[in-house]
């Protein structure tokens, strides 16, 4: 028998008269049973999105599939990697999976009793998962093969709301917030150097440009694309949408073209002089560049 303190419980006896013989305790509440035909083999559902496959004589467990329990926010590669990845959801829960099986390698929670909403996420080069919260928290986790990973710092209260965006490169942390700004933090010691205000809403996206890594790209619901060089400390260019709100954008690696998607329309355009070349008409859900 299965309960919602997580524990499978094996009982013994006939009749009314029956004792427990064996129990394993398990992540979450136990939320479904399934016993085979032989009955020498049993599923376990659980409330954390974790299925169990378990012996039913000793009750050993293994973990055979787990996932995520609410939507997905935000999912990332670390970067010049393709064995790894990150996602993080709704109920703030961030996984890190081994993409070769789909296992998950470890998974990261905030401490706090009331976990904040996950929204974006990203893995650095040093084996490190850093997230931007709803709370306006940006936390770093460090990846181990531990069933929950070990939160290595954080930046508390980064944004007045929630941290939309996320990337970090080899010098810095670049953070967009729901308060329209855009933040560069010293990656080393964690403060900010700069801020970026030229939005007026929500920051979808934000990151270097590949050939000049001072150059910052940022897009916003409020239909504009900014590009701000941190050397001069001046605006570059500004790209604004006509219609619909800027969801997102990425780079190509030969740099010829630029790409942002905004709600039903995907424009691609060049940073460096704002030339519109294609305008797609559709539902956009995602955009990346290989």
């Amino acid at each position: 028998m299965g309960s919602g303190d997580g524990r499978i419980k094996k009982l013994v006896g006939e009749g009314t008269k029956y004792v427990l013989d064996k129990e394993v305790i398990l992540e979450g509440r136990i939320v479904s049973l399934a016993l085979n035909q032989d009955a020498n083999d049993m599923l376990v559902g659980s409330s954390t999105g974790k299925i169990y496959r378990t012996i039913p004589g000793d009750l050993s467990t293994t973990v055979i599939s787990e996932g995520h329990i609410e939507g997905i926010e935000q999912v990332a590669f670390q970067k010049g990697r393709t064995d790894i990845f990150a996602s993080i959801d709704q109920a703030g829960v961030i996984l890190v999976w081994d993409i070769e099986n789909l296992n998950v390698i470890t998974r990261c929670v905030p401490g706090s009793t009331n976990k904040p909403r996950g929204r974006s996420v990203c893995i650095a080069d040093d084996n490190t998962v850093v997230s931007g919260w709803q709370d306006g928290f940006i936390r770093c986790f460090e990846i181990s093969k531990s069933n929950k990973a070990t939160l290595k710092w954080e930046i508390v209260n980064a944004h007045r709301g929630a941290v939309t965006c996320i990337y970090v490169d080899e010098n810095y942390i670049l953070s967009g917030g729901e308060d329209a700004l855009v933040r560069v933090w010293s990656r080393k010691v964690r403060q900010m150097v700069t801020q970026i205000n030229p939005h007026k809403k929500e920051i979808t996206s934000v990151f270097p440009d590949l050939e000049k890594p001072h150059i910052i790209h940022s897009c916003s619901t409020d239909k504009i694309i900014h590009t701000f060089d941190l050397k001069t400390e001046k605006k570059v260019i500004l790209h604004q949408a006509k219609n619909g709100q800027v969801l997102g954008m990425a780079q190509r690696k030969d740099n010829e073209l630029e790409l942002s998607k905004r709600i039903f329309e995907i424009i691609l355009f060049n940073f460096e002089n704002s030339h519109l070349w294609i305008e797609y008409s559709n539902f956009i859900l995602g955009l990346r560049c290989g």
